[in-house]
């Protein structure tokens, strides 16, 4: 009986799972402070795991691939004799004004820095999926992206004569990575501006470490073929898909999940509010921090907080990372428990080996958890 009970003992200090709880916690703690070193803020372990799954990765345009600041630098009218690019940039800058878009404060800043006088008489100003509209000075003012000229039929075809230049003019602008936007007054179309907005330093570099792990990297934006295209030659994606609407970027991002499946996750990276839908459906989302918007930051599960794309390989080799040591203490906890349970069956295990058994393997994956914080980088 004694023996019996003895047995009992050892075996309820060998049945005893610390070092199997304490693996993943102690993991996660050290890596979520290792990313916030870095200038990485995670909203909870299960993500870090998420990202060390990471197979697809899409990435927007504006403001995440490039710095969102931009710079008007072409405005082209389509008759002179009609509107001048004094009068039809003030009417543009005028409906613009009413816009918190990044590139509505370029068209306006322009205006003003050319000492036009911007209508205040603003009236009517509506949003859409492709571009703005509003009532200037009694006018009627539109502008949007090509599939909103096309929707309104503003452009003629090439042999039209006028509007042919036009659209010479806007494909040459689009090859230039310019976001190319067209304006209609009183419905007809008056002219063609190209914006320009830098790629970000590292963008190329970040891009191509995330390939170099296997990671899938597509481009969704809102803007058009050329200056995607344009943007890609220089960035180095494996595909693009342009003129997206915020639920057409949900659509796909559902459709990427659905290639996935069984391979690995998917994350989203924007900045915008009209990214916030696709963030909040992807398996991780990851907004821009220092210039994403509340709501994109309220939905990401990640943030990169000074917005260097370079943090995207940096967070998955993290969760990486965080997958090997959390395998790595499981199974040494479950081999150390097998073990000591074979042991005591056999009435080889003495219960002071067993308090070792226990309390060391707990130790060497505290320990093991812990390194993370030495990961380089």
């Amino acid at each position: 009986a004694e023996k019996m009970l003895y047995n009992a003992l050892v075996l309820l200090v060998v049945a005893c799972p610390c070092a199997l709880v304490i693996s993943t916690p102690i993991t996660y703690v050290c890596a979520l402070a290792l990313s916030a070193r870095k200038g990485i803020l995670i909203k909870g372990g299960s993500h870090l795991e998420t990202l060390g799954r990471l197979r697809a990765i899409a990435i927007d345009k504006t403001g995440t691939l490039t710095e969102g600041r931009f710079r008007l630098v072409h405005f082209l009218v389509s008759d002179p004799t009609v509107f001048t690019r004094e009068s039809a940039l003030a009417l543009v800058a005028g409906a613009e004004a009413r816009s918190s878009h990044p590139l509505a404060a370029a068209i306006v800043q322009t205006a003003l820095r050319e000492g036009l006088d911007v209508p205040r008489n603003v009236r009517d100003f509506a949003t859409e999926g492709e571009g703005i509209s509003a009532n200037v000075d009694g006018k009627q003012v539109q502008i949007g992206n090509r599939r909103m000229a096309d929707k309104h039929g503003w452009i003629l075809p090439p042999k039209a004569g006028e509007e042919g230049s036009l659209l010479s003019a806007a494909a040459e602008w689009e090859a230039e990575a310019n976001t190319v936007c067209w304006v209609a007054i009183d419905g007809k179309l008056a002219a063609v501006l190209g914006v320009a907005d830098k790629i970000r330093d590292e963008a190329a570099d970040a891009i191509k470490q995330l390939r170099a792990d296997g990671v899938r990297t597509v481009m969704l934006t809102g803007d058009n073929e050329g200056t995607a295209r344009a943007v890609q030659k220089q960035v180095g994606l494996d595909e693009i898909h342009a003129k997206l609407l915020p639920e057409e970027k949900v659509d796909f991002i559902s459709k990427l999940k659905d290639e996935c499946v069984g391979a690995g996750t998917v994350a989203m990276v924007g900045d915008g509010i009209n990214d916030a839908p696709a963030l909040s459906r992807a398996d991780v989302g990851i907004a821009m921090g220092a210039g994403g918007t509340a709501a994109a930051m309220e939905t990401a599960d990640v943030a990169l907080m000074d917005s260097s794309l370079l943090k995207l390989a940096q967070a998955r080799a993290l969760g990486v990372a965080v997958l090997t040591k959390i395998r790595q203490n499981v199974a040494l906890s479950f081999a150390t428990k097998i073990a000591m349970v074979i042991a005591a069956a056999v009435g080889y295990a003495p219960l002071w080996l067993a308090v070792i058994a226990d309390v060391g393997s707990m130790l060497v994956v505290c320990i093991n958890g812990m390194s993370i914080l030495n990961e380089p980088g």
